[in-house]
């Protein structure tokens, strides 16, 4: 199937003059060259844990009284 539309292509590439074939060349280069570098977004991952570590560690922060400071 693929040999089919190659040899169609070729067909008509075949029949273009210099100049259009130019323009075909300037044209088909352009489809060719990527638009923009575009990366995945990073999906910050959920970790229930990490959350309730962070809330744990808060609440035992504020119950710990300033130790040598003023408070």
């Amino acid at each position: 199937m693929l040999t089919i539309q190659t040899n169609i292509a070729l067909q008509i590439v075949s029949t273009l003059t210099q100049e259009e074939l130019a323009d075909f060349c300037r044209e088909f280069d352009k489809l060719q060259k990527p638009v923009a570098n575009c990366k995945p977004k990073k999906v910050p991952r959920y970790d229930p844990m990490q959350i309730f570590r962070e809330l744990q560690m808060e609440k035992h922060t504020k119950r710990i009284p300033a130790q040598g400071k003023l408070a």
